[in-house]
This record gives structure tokens, sequence and C-alpha cells, in this order.
């Protein structure tokens, strides 16, 4: 027994079967008592109507929860709709786009959520979606989309390393950050430095492993860069372990540049410069545009909201000659 049955026997659409039991103002209280009439006497009321909660649900839908750069998302978007009268539901699809798929399926039909925000960007969804749904990530068509851009906070990291005299600079991520790499060539280009392939790390590990195990493998070669640009912070951290256990220091031999500018790098050792987003500013403009949303469902930005990323120069980068 699905919707569509008790649609049929209704004589109505999926669709207004969904806002009955959602307690949509959409419809008519007669369609809707119609509806949940039918409900009771096939037996699955209870299956599809669990009534309203007095606060509105934003389900938020995140590729993962240990790194901080998710983690103060989350926070923040918790403390604004907090504020607005809403709690979020956080589930996490570990980079899986089929199970990412799966949770809006999920949230937009028997989760019974006000709004979806998702952080990454989502495969198209085939399926009528009658909540609200915010991307995190890139350009998105089908949603309206807020975006971090990083292309210039590169160009002005490569350039800072630039006009403290390195030139052999070299890049360490892993397979989920192919998209830094670009900004890293592009970046390296647009400052007329050549990129030296075997500077270029791509590792199998994630987090400070993937760091740790890159510079590790620099460190077997011969020559070797000046300086570090990591696609994460995390990476870096795991840079700065490499660098240090080999009896080297951090910026007197090697600089180092980060990516997300988490809290925990300005307290290490030397403060690590690193590009990012402030999140509060980023989750404002989410949670402001999700609650216009919540107000009129038919509401969609006339653009894509962009933030950019900034550079935020500390102490890990040194002046060469």
């Amino acid at each position: 027994m699905n919707l569509s049955t008790i649609a049929k026997k209704a004589n109505v659409s999926v669709s207004t079967v969904s806002k009955a039991f959602s307690d949509s103002r959409e419809i008519s209280e007669e369609t809707r008592e119609s509806i949940l009439s039918i409900a009771k006497e096939l037996g699955v009321y209870d299956k599809y109507y669990k009534g309203k909660y007095n606060r509105r649900i934003i389900a938020v839908i995140a590729p993962e929860l240990k790194s901080q750069f998710y983690y103060a998302i989350i926070s923040e978007l918790n403390e604004i709709f907090d504020r607005n009268g809403c709690m979020i539901a956080v589930s996490v699809y570990h980079f899986d786009k089929d199970v990412q798929a799966e949770l809006i399926r999920y949230y937009a039909t028997f989760g019974h959520s006000d709004g979806i925000i998702v952080i990454g960007n989502p495969q198209p969804v085939e399926i009528e979606i009658e909540v609200p749904v915010i991307v995190i990530g890139n350009d998105n068509k089908q949603f309206d989309c807020v975006c971090q851009d990083s292309s210039e906070a590169m160009n002005e990291a490569i350039r800072h390393l630039k006009e403290n005299g390195h030139r052999r600079i070299g890049f360490i991520g892993e397979g989920l950050t192919t998209g830094k790499l670009s900004l890293f060539r592009e970046a390296m280009f647009r400052n007329c430095i050549a990129v030296n392939e075997n500077w270029i790390i791509t590792s199998d590990e994630r987090f400070e492993a993937a760091g740790y195990g890159g510079m590790n493998q620099l460190f077997t070669q011969e020559e070797r860069p000046t300086a570090i640009v990591a696609a994460y912070d995390y990476i870096a951290l795991g840079v700065y372990r490499s660098i240090y256990e080999h009896g080297y220091t951090v910026p007197d031999d090697f600089s180092v540049i980060g990516m997300d500018n988490i809290d925990v790098i300005r307290n290490i050792h030397p403060p690590m410069t690193s590009i990012g987003v402030d999140p509060k500013e980023l989750c404002e403009a989410v949670a402001a545009l999700m609650m216009r949303k919540l107000e009129n469902r038919y509401y969609r930005s006339d653009e894509v909201l962009v933030f950019k990323s900034k550079l935020s120069i500390r102490e890990s980068v040194k002046t060469i000659s």
C-alpha cells in the first residue's frame, strides 16, 4: 500500500496526498479530511501521518562529521535555526552519491522535514520534491545554491609564496580534492610558475595520514619543493608532522599553506596560513534563504549566492632568497 493507492481512491494526485499528510495549507481542509479518512479505512493512517511537530525540522545532509570544516557549518546552522524556532536533523552520506540521493528522497517524502540543506553537490533528483532544498556547493541547476569560491584566494596564496621568493611549490591532496588541485594549477599558471608533476601528490589516504604520507613521499626525492599547499588543513597538519619527524621545521625549511582555515591551525606552532570562508557568514545566508523558502516554497533566488574565500596569513610562510 503506497500513496498512489490512496491518491487513486481519493481521485487526487500523489502530491496532494503528500500535502494532506504534512498538514499543508495548500489544500483545503475538506480535501485533507477526505484523504485522511481514506487512509484510515485502508489501515495506513498511522504509517503516513505523523502529525506536525511544533517546530520546523530542517534536514542537513553532510558528507562527514570528522572534519571541523563540516562540523563548524552544522554547528552554525543549528544555532541560527534554533533562534528561528527550527530544529535540525543531521545525516551523513560519507561522500557516497547514492546514499546522498537516498537521503534527499527520504527527507523529501517520508522524513517529514520542512526543508533540506545538502552540503556537497547532489546528482539530479528525479522525484518531485515539495519541500525547499538548498545546496551548499557549486552552481546547481535544480536547487537554490550557496557557493564557496576559492579561486581568487588560491591565486593570492600562490602570489604570496612567490612574493616571498618561492618558485618550487608542491601540492598534496587526496582523491576527493581534485577540484582544489585544478585551482592550484590555474593559480600557478596565472603567477607564471611551472608545475613540477613530481611535487603533485594525490594520496590514497585522507586527513592527516594523506599529508604525512605525501610529505614522506616528497622526502624520498632528491629535489624538493620549498613550499607546500595542502588541499585542506588536516592534510597540512600531517605535512607538519612529517617535516618535524625528518628533523626540519616550518617555516625555516618548508613553508606550508592549508585550506579551510579551521580553528586548530591558529594554535599550532607556527600558526598556519590558510584559505577559508567564514562559516558563520555562509550559514547566515543559507538560513535566511531557507526561511524565505519556508514562507513561500515557490521562492527561488535570482542568482547563485557566492562567498569568496580569503587568505589568512600567519607564520607558516618564510621569505627566502
